[in-house]
């Protein structure tokens, strides 16, 4: 929080993107809000299947208002997008299995009662910061298309993939021990493919 307050107050880019936010006829706030509103007649015509996926900007031109004109790409609210193209059921889904990877993995990273003064563990830490960064993530979305940026969709995923990776303590029957040399092929092939894909 300071270090953003420190930013905003030597950057004058930034400082005015801010106190212009709720400026009348500020382009960067209204547009969401025409934006927003013919998402949500999109959403209630097809609510419960959706429209298909990235099918969002297709349907659009039927939806928007005459003060909206132009081809917004996505819906800049990552939720109302998910319930335009994958309605009710789409967002269920997702819900629940967001659900079900917090509740089910947070009760395996937590420390037990026998555990106290016992050597440290990292788990639980580790569980509730790749959490934090999930719902950074989470809050961000209610206002761009977060997700349609490849660099933040990969990011969320490694998240959500370490997040479920708590599950590793559920049980020791899928634990095993590999070789010190293990390592060195999954490098080689992780820089060759970093090699192909970068160019």
């Amino acid at each position: 929080v300071v270090a953003v307050g420190i930013f905003v107050s030597v950057n004058a880019k930034a400082r005015a993107r801010i106190e212009g936010v709720n400026t009348a006829g500020n382009i960067e706030s209204g547009l969401r809000h025409y934006i927003w509103e013919p998402a949500w007649r999109e959403f209630l015509a097809h609510r419960i299947w959706g429209t298909g996926p990235a099918q969002f900007r297709v349907h659009f031109p039927q939806f928007r208002t005459p003060l909206m004109q132009y081809d917004p790409g996505w819906c800049h609210n990552e939720y109302l997008n998910l319930l335009c193209d994958y309605g009710l059921v789409g967002g269920a889904i997702v819900v629940v299995l967001l659900l079900v990877n917090l509740v089910w993995v947070r009760k395996y990273v937590e420390r037990g009662g026998s555990e106290l003064g016992s050597r440290g563990s990292d788990r639980t830490a580790m569980f509730v910061g790749v959490n934090l960064g999930l719902l950074g993530i989470a809050v961000h979305a209610f206002g761009d298309f977060i997700l349609h940026t490849p660099a933040v969709a990969l990011e969320t995923t490694v998240l959500l993939a370490l997040s479920a990776g708590g599950l590793r303590h559920a049980t020791e029957r899928f634990r095993f021990s590999v070789p010190f040399w293990a390592p060195f092929p999954l490098a080689i092939m992780l820089a060759g493919a970093g090699a192909w894909i970068l160019p």
